[in-house]
């Protein structure tokens, strides 16, 4: 009895280990180049009659169950057209982990691949459709069984060597290449479940991406349709997306949008982001490090000098619906340009904002926020040079902008021959505060000066325009302490001077202003205002002339003057080569003359009442008082 048990003992294991043997033997068989061959010729038969197409796989390598890869491999469309072509395809794998349900991707390396998508203009589906139909399933099954555990899958690297990809919709008129030299990614984690995709290192070189757009986006029934209500998404299905680092060398972008004049092209030597994350759940975007060196940035568009009121609304209402939010700690441009041109309007003097060439754009900023109620940023030095002749040399302030304000603190500006410079915030106000947030703002605006030269570069048609007349190497020197806003405010210990002194003032103001006209009042305290008759433009002097009145040459004032919308209360001395000048007292109602109410002085003391109306051959000086008093003008009396 022992005997037989030995005796099947012995048959099963010899039976084992032929199988064993077997199995390596088939093993050794696949590995080797004919069994290499018959597999290679075995999936391509395969592939053949299952996609009714041409496929050719010109070499298959592998070692199971580890790695896979193939090499000139070729795939035809229905229409006989290349769908595939690939170099060199290599896949690291390990394929037992497949039977529970993880996937573990040591590594994918695809090379010399070409890869083309597209439909005709009559077709609904592209040429890829017919690998889809031909691997889905033809009856559904139902599931009764429990809901089984989520895939978990992990890459190591994917590398991508000289790969072009093409998409080509004649049916939308969309058109897409991109052609990738280098390109290499590294995920950290990957959870499909949650749609949360980590990943350490995803940098590309030596790039290029064409898009075209050539659908039409004119609704020609929107006159005849009301605008769809806004959807609200209450819950945004969660998804993040973060890398550690993130770089692009030597990248051309275009974006061409024919129909519409819309081109935009970027090429970029370098394009760095550290530690970037974005969650589509939270809108928000947020970055430790943005960088940018060596770029080109070109924007050509063509919208009319009057665009439709329709546009604007559109504008508005995408600036509305924007609620995401932009984080990134630290912003650093080095010498990049940015060209815009407007191709619909014709180029003008000074400060072109449509057609805008910047070149050595330098930036360093910090703390930057950006959403739809604002930003905030500290910048430490921006310079460019715009249009060839605006040398921005420097700038450096923290900016806030709210819907309500903007404040600039600790600014220092340096702008061809003109610098700007203050500490404490310069705030401007777009709707109305309360009262004491404004005053509690303090500034000091340092010994500044802006070159006369400067505001024509920007606006030349200042210089007909303005009453005044400065030469062009005309200096304005300012400086002195203001609080409040720069709508509400008051000014103290305040300077302003031209270099030529054809005009210099020293002394306080304050000005409130309210949302209402009515609501204005300003007061200023004149210690010395000198203004020279040179300073005022000729068109101002030949309509003085045609006037009868003859200025002197210079003249001093001083005093106080308070006032509002509607009333003036004046106490100011006027010294001049024509004679001294005291006015004292009040004028209310004045935006009605029928309720006019006034009560004037005048202290004058060798007053040349002549030559102030060009009549000295009659009438001489005058010294003495006179008193003003009374209510209302009637307009209509005078005239007639």
């Amino acid at each position: 009895m022992k005997r037989g048990i030995h005796k099947w003992v012995k048959r099963f294991l010899i039976c084992l280990a032929s199988i064993v043997c077997l199995v390596l033997a088939f093993v050794i068989f696949l590995h080797t180049s004919w069994g290499r061959s018959v597999v290679r010729n075995k999936v391509e038969k395969y592939l053949r009659n299952k996609l009714q197409t041409t496929v050719s796989i010109g070499e298959m390598d592998y070692s199971l169950p580890n790695w896979i890869q193939l090499k000139n491999v070729i795939i035809l469309d229905q229409r006989n057209d290349t769908l595939l072509r690939g170099g060199s395809l290599y896949v690291k794998l390990n394929m037992l982990k497949l039977l529970s349900q993880n996937v573990e991707i040591g590594g994918i390396k695809l090379e010399q691949i070409d890869l083309h998508v597209g439909r005709e203009a009559g077709d609904s589906s592209f040429n890829f459709q017919f690998i889809a139909d031909a691997f889905s399933s033809t009856h559904a099954e139902e599931d009764t069984t429990s809901p089984s555990k989520p895939m978990q899958l992990s890459v190591n690297y994917i590398l991508l060597n000289d790969v072009f990809l093409s998409f080509n919709d004649k049916k939308e008129k969309k058109y897409f290449s991109a052609d990738l030299h280098y390109s290499y990614c590294s995920p950290r984690h990957l959870d499909l479940g949650r749609s949360s995709y980590g990943i350490n290192d995803l940098v590309a070189s030596n790039c290029q991406v064409t898009i075209i757009d050539s659908a039409s986006t004119v609704n020609t029934n929107d006159d005849n349709k009301s605008a769809p209500e806004k959807k609200i998404d209450s819950k945004r299905s969660p998804f993040l997306f973060a890398v550690k680092k993130f770089g692009l060398r030597n990248l051309a972008f275009s974006y061409k949008k024919p129909l519409e004049n819309i081109d935009f092209s970027a090429s970029l030597d370098s394009l760095q982001l550290d530690e970037t994350a974005i969650d589509l759940q939270e809108n928000s975007i947020s970055s430790q490090k943005f960088a940018l060196t060596n770029s080109v940035i070109k924007f050509l568009n063509w919208i009319p000098a009057k665009a439709p009121a329709k546009n604007e609304e559109v504008l508005q209402q995408v600036a509305a619906d924007n609620d995401w939010t932009i984080s990134i700690d630290d912003v650093v441009l080095r010498n990049n340009s940015f060209i815009y041109r407007n191709e619909a309007v014709s180029p003008v003097n000074g400060l072109d904002y449509n057609h805008i060439v910047a070149k050595q754009i330098n930036l360093s900023c910090k703390q930057n926020i950006f959403s739809a109620g604002g930003f905030r940023t500290a910048i430490d030095n921006f310079s460019t040079v715009v249009n060839d002749h605006l040398n921005l040399k420097g700038l450096r302030t923290i900016a806030t902008y709210t819907d309500s304000s903007l404040s600039i603190k600790n600014l220092a500006l340096a702008f061809n021959e003109s610098n700007l410079n203050s500490s404490g915030d310069l705030l401007w106000q777009s709707k109305p505060a309360s009262k004491s947030n404004a005053e509690n703002i303090r500034c000091v605006i340092h010994n500044s000066t802006i070159s006369y030269a400067d505001v024509l570069q920007i606006q030349p048609g200042l210089q007909k325009e303005l009453p005044i007349s400065l030469s062009p190497t005309e200096k304005v020197f300012v400086s002195g302490n203001l609080s409040g806003s720069l709508q509400n405010f008051v000014l103290d210990n305040f300077k302003l001077s031209t270099s030529s002194h054809a005009f210099e003032f020293s002394g306080n103001a304050a000005l409130r202003n309210g949302t209402e006209k009515s609501q204005l009042s300003y007061a200023a305290t004149i210690n010395q205002l000198q203004i020279q008759k040179e300073i005022l433009s000729p068109g101002m002097l030949r309509q003085l002339e045609k006037e009868q009145v003859n200025l002197p040459a210079k003249f001093l004032i001083s005093g106080k003057l308070n006032g509002s919308s509607q009333d003036i209360s004046a106490d100011l001395k006027l010294n001049s080569d024509y004679g001294m000048l005291k006015v004292k007292g009040f004028v209310k109602n004045i935006d009605r003359f029928e309720r006019l109410q006034y009560d004037l002085s005048f202290d004058v003391i060798n007053l040349e009442t002549g030559k102030w109306i060009n009549q000295d051959s009659l009438y001489g000086k005058l010294t003495g008082k006179i008193f003003i008093n009374g209510n209302g003008i009637n307009i209509q009396a005078y005239q007639n």
